[in-house]
């Protein structure tokens, strides 16, 4: 969810519903109030009724109260059934800072070798892929990745202009991106990621 909505320009409104998701539910439901508190719901649901929706705009409500006092912010809170405590959670992890190695299942070597394009910064000792997602590793390791992905796409133009044509697959390039991100898996497991 964090990469597409840092993708498609819109990371903002897309930490706050990852954080209202990752935590308890802003939205609180007392028993001798449940019709009332779940019209408040439904009034920040909208017209299109999405729970992350309603995720959101609680959310801006809230930082909208906030910035005129917190006896501002405690009172939307009552009047509209939500949950002071994880809203300020939430407004806690938004401005975290967001690592992709522990939002994702995709380790770096995979989005290194299979990922968008990829640029060496050598004085800053970084690899880039796509111009936004940045890693740090000494230039002749970052060199060593765009080369293989060099030597990958070579091998797949092949492919693709000789389908039936049997593919390499015990050459140098294939034995490399396989022993990589076998080490690669050998060093998360360790690490009990």
């Amino acid at each position: 969810m964090l990469l597409f909505g840092s993708m498609l320009g819109c990371l903002h409104p897309i930490l706050i519903i990852a954080a209202g998701l990752s935590l308890r539910s802003p939205f609180v439901e007392p028993f001798d109030h449940r019709d009332e508190a779940r019209a408040a719901r439904k009034r920040f649901a909208g017209v299109l009724r999405s729970d992350h929706l309603a995720i959101l705009h609680a959310y801006e409500a809230f930082r909208r109260a906030s910035a005129r006092g917190a006896a501002a912010a405690r009172e939307l809170c009552r009047t509209n059934f939500l949950s002071w405590e994880t809203l300020t959670q939430m407004d806690q992890v938004r401005t975290g800072r967001v690592y992709l190695r522990d939002s994702s299942m995709v380790t770096p070597y995979p989005l290194l070798l299979f990922g968008g394009e990829l640029k060496v910064r050598h004085a800053e000792q970084t690899i880039t892929i796509d111009g936004w997602m940045e890693f740090e590793a000494p230039p002749r390791v970052a060199v060593l990745f765009r080369q293989l992905r060099v030597e990958l796409d070579k091998l797949l133009l092949a492919k693709i202009a000789a389908p039936t044509a049997e593919a390499d697959l015990t050459g140098r390039t294939v034995g490399a991106i396989v022993q990589l991100l076998q080490e690669e898996e050998g060093f998360y497991v360790a690490q009990g990621h």
